[in-house]
């Protein structure tokens, strides 16, 4: 890769890994759904130029669109709202390319290969290990949520796999698009007083909701879509590994989280087990 290509894909996975940071922040003040609704109307508002006819029926778009904002994104902020730390969330959300890879082969029937499924059994032995640190025991509620979201965008990637798309930019915004009324449906049915929260809404949070849009759904997608333009899958879905390491360090320094030692253990062995999937089913996983 070119070295201005290979920065270009840690800057993303930095970006995606501060992301965790930035909807901790932002959670603290908004309800989750609103949170999103607002995000995703953002999104769609400034990609509207961007769209491009996808050739599916909208119902199809809107029930991928559901998956993708609802479910995934959905939980795994309700999560962090229930207090999960970045710190366990960024880990357990390596598990959505495992599990896209079990999918595939449940659903797709793609092939899998031993080597995947023990990585899938390393990846889920780290992540069990999590369920023993302080931040997660009385709190198991939110780490189930972080685990259906990351299960879910799984199941997004097996929607998505055969859909023709004329631009991934286009398909972000479409699914922005689409997510966002639903969210907002559902927020107003399960969430009260929204008016107030833009009102009272402090900088911090302003900012949270910003880099929300601007950097982790518009600036890294777009630089990750741009190249897989260039490279085989298979050369930039390793960066992705860098996520948790980048969030785990913005917890650290920007949430003070304390990192204990079955968070280094958990982690280290989910990342490990992930590699194992990603070097050789990472042609199966569409980021």
């Amino acid at each position: 890769m070119h070295p201005v290509h290979v920065i270009l894909a840690i800057v993303a996975s930095a970006v995606w890994g501060v992301n965790f940071v930035a909807a901790k922040a932002a959670v603290l003040h908004f309800p989750p759904l609103l949170l999103l609704a607002t995000r995703m109307f953002l999104v769609a508002l400034l990609l509207l130029p961007f769209l491009k006819r996808v050739p599916i029926p909208l119902w199809r778009l809107a029930s991928i669109a559901f998956v993708f904002t609802v479910l995934h994104f959905g939980f795994m902020f309700a999560g962090l709202a229930r207090g999960v730390d970045v710190s366990v969330a960024v880990i357990v959300d390596q598990l959505r390319i495992p599990f896209a890879v079990l999918f595939g082969y449940l659903l797709l029937h793609e092939r899998i290969h031993r080597r995947d499924l023990v990585g899938i059994a390393v990846a889920l032995l780290g992540s069990a290990c999590l369920i023993g640190v302080p931040n997660v025991i009385g709190n198991f509620s939110g780490f189930i949520m972080v685990m259906v979201g990351a299960i879910s965008w799984a199941f997004y990637n097996i929607l998505v796999k055969h859909v023709p798309m004329h631009g991934a930019i286009s398909f972000i915004g479409w699914m922005a698009l689409l997510g966002a009324p639903q969210l907002l449906l559902l927020s107003l049915y399960f969430e009260a007083d929204h008016v107030n929260y833009f009102t009272q809404m402090p900088p911090i949070v302003m900012a949270s909701l910003l880099y929300l849009v601007f950097a982790s759904t518009i600036f890294a997608h777009g630089c990750w879509y741009y190249l897989l333009q260039y490279y085989p899958v298979s050369q930039i879905v390793p960066f992705s590994l860098l996520i948790p390491v980048f969030g785990m360090i913005a917890s650290i320094a920007l949430l003070e989280e304390n990192i204990t030692m079955g968070i280094i253990v958990g982690g280290t062995l989910t990342i490990v087990g992930v590699a194992i999937v990603v070097s050789k089913g990472v042609k199966k996983v569409e980021l």
